[in-house]
Order: structure tokens, then C-alpha cells, then sequence
């Protein structure tokens, strides 16, 4: 898989993951690398003290977000028949909360709105996952409407 199709989603996750090269602890207390790595490619996990290339943070989030749509083209039906910017907004979605959303218990509403088809209510679906009430709620919200703007772009 080409990351290029997903240009959307290389664009969305680069603005709101930034992109670290000396490791940091990310919000949810993980060591986090490059555009929101928790692990390098071969699995190992990030630790505190490590610094990449801007060349592998690069790499890396190219190899997360081919893995992240592998992923979501087995899990979410109807995958085949989205648009690219619609795969793109799944991927940052994905991307940011975890590649095996889809079924899991907190996610009925976007899981039920995929699986029916509704495609015109996903972009208020992604807006319910922004964390109300933490003080990630604004950042987060911004990034759920971005995914709603790129998911219904042609």
C-alpha cells in the first residue's frame, strides 16, 4: 500500500501529532517518537532518551499509516467502496485512538454508523471521540471536525 493515496491522512496526522525526534512522554504517559510513534518498526518500544532522523520519523509514520489501513481494510466493512479521503479521515481517526476501533464497546456509534453505511452522519460520528471535559477536548475536537471536512471532500 502506497502511502500517497492517503495523502489526507499524512497531512492530518503531520499537523496534529507533530513530529518529535528527540523522544517525549505523550499525553496518555507512553514514550512517544516521530509523528507519534509508541514503537519502532520491528516492535521494540520507544523509551525516554531516544532520538531519530527526521528520514526514519518519516519512514515510520509511513509504515504506521500502511499498517493502521491494512488494518482497517480488514476490519471495517465497506472499506473497498470509500473514497481516498474518506480511508484518509479512518486512518487519522485510527491513527490517533488505536487501528482496532472498530466493535470495541467504546466506539458503538461510529462502529454502527460504518457498518449501515450512513456515510453522511460519520463526521458528527468522529466528533463524539474528543475526550469531553479533559483539557485534550479543544485539540481533539479540532481534529475530529478536520477528519469530518476530509471525509465528506470528494
Amino acid at each position: 500500500m502506497d502511502d500517497k493515496s492517503f495523502g489526507a491522512a499524512v497531512e492530518l496526522i503531520k499537523k496534529f501529532e507533530g513530529c518529535h525526534l528527540t523522544s517525549y512522554m505523550c499525553p496518555a504517559n507512553v514514550p512517544t517518537i516521530g509523528y507519534g510513534n509508541t514503537r519502532y518498526p520491528d516492535g521494540k518500544s520507544v523509551k525516554l532518551g531516544e532520538t531519530i532522523s527526521q528520514q526514519r520519523a518519516e519512514t515510520m509514520l509511513t509504515l504506521e499509516i500502511n499498517r493502521t489501513a491494512d488494518i482497517l481494510e480488514e476490519t471495517v466493512p465497506f472499506w473497498a467502496e470509500m473514497n481516498g479521503n474518506q480511508k484518509s479521515a479512518l486512518i487519522s481517526f485510527a491513527f490517533n485512538l488505536g487501528a482496532y476501533f472498530y466493535g470495541l464497546p467504546s466506539f458503538r456509534t461510529i462502529t454502527r454508523v460504518l457498518r449501515n453505511r450512513e456515510w453522511d452522519q460519520v463526521p458528527s460520528a468522529l466528533l463524539l471521540y474528543r475526550n469531553p471535559g479533559s483539557h485534550f477536548e479543544e485539540g481533539l475536537r479540532r481534529r475530529r471536525t478536520e477528519e469530518g471536512v476530509i471525509w465528506l471532500a470528494p
